[in-house]
C-alpha cells in the first residue's frame, strides 16, 4: 500500500458522518491497520475497535484471501453480530 491511500482513507473517514473506519483494498500482501490513538495493527486479530484506517490486500489470484475473511470475521465478531 501507499502511505498517500491510508492518508485518503483517513480524509474519507472523517468526511462521512457516523463513519469509524475505512479500508484501502489494494493488489498486495500486507495487511494494517492504524486505530486511532493506538499502535498500527499487522492483523484483524489484534485490533481492540474498529476506529482508524487500513489497508487490505487483494490479489487478483487470491492468495490472501483469508486476511479478508479474517477481517470480516473480526468485524462481525467485535460487533456483536455472530
Amino acid at each position: 500500500f501507499v502511505r498517500a491511500d491510508i492518508y485518503k482513507m483517513d480524509t474519507y473517514r472523517d468526511a462521512i458522518a457516523n463513519m469509524q473506519s475505512s479500508f484501502v483494498v489494494y493488489p498486495g500482501t500486507e495487511f494494517v491497520f492504524f486505530e486511532r490513538g493506538k499502535e498500527r495493527r499487522n492483523s484483524p486479530d489484534e485490533i481492540d475497535t474498529f476506529d482508524g484506517v487500513g489497508a487490505i490486500p487483494a490479489r487478483p489470484d487470491g492468495a490472501e484471501s483469508f486476511i479478508l475473511m479474517d477481517l470480516v470475521r473480526s468485524l462481525l465478531d467485535k460487533s456483536n453480530l455472530l
